[in-house]
Order: structure tokens, then C-alpha cells, then sequence
């Protein structure tokens, strides 16, 4: 829906939720692995959220998002190893 852009931050969220959900849905952590890192530049990706919260205040489905961003980017982490 794009509500929760721009971000102050950078952070390019719907993107970053597109990609996440895709690999919750098909479990290609290789796939996943290269799309975030090719797609996503690294000063708009999940770690450069700063919990401003504007993007929550924004957000029809009342989504937290710095939270699932913070989720996004351990599982990055984990995946990456």
C-alpha cells in the first residue's frame, strides 16, 4: 500500500517486505540472500531503520513496523551466517 514511505531514514520498507514475504513463502534462502543484497542498497536496508515510528503512524493495518524490520534484518543476519 505504500503508506509507511518515504521513510525519513531511507529505509525502503514495502521493498524489504516484498522480498522477506517471498522467502517466507518459498524458503529460498540463496534466492532471498542475493535478491536483498542486489536490490536493497545497504543505506536502505532493514538495519537502517531508526524507530522513528512515522511509518507506523501511517500504517493502515496498524503493522509495528520497526519491530518486523528489526525481525527482518536478525533474520538476515541468520541467513547470511
Amino acid at each position: 500500500c505504500r503508506y509507511c514511505v518515504p521513510c525519513p531514514a531511507g529505509v525502503a520498507i514495502p521493498e524489504i517486505f516484498a522480498l522477506w514475504n517471498a522467502y517466507k513463502e518459498d524458503g529460498n534462502k540463496r534466492s532471498f540472500l542475493a535478491r536483498y543484497e542486489t536490490r536493497i542498497p545497504e543505506d536502505a536496508r532493514a538495519s537502517e531503520c531508526v524507530r522513528c515510528m512515522r511509518c507506523t503512524k501511517h500504517c493502515p493495518q496498524k503493522i509495528a513496523i520497526p519491530d518486523e524490520l528489526a525481525k527482518i534484518d536478525a533474520g538476515y543476519l541468520a541467513l547470511k551466517g
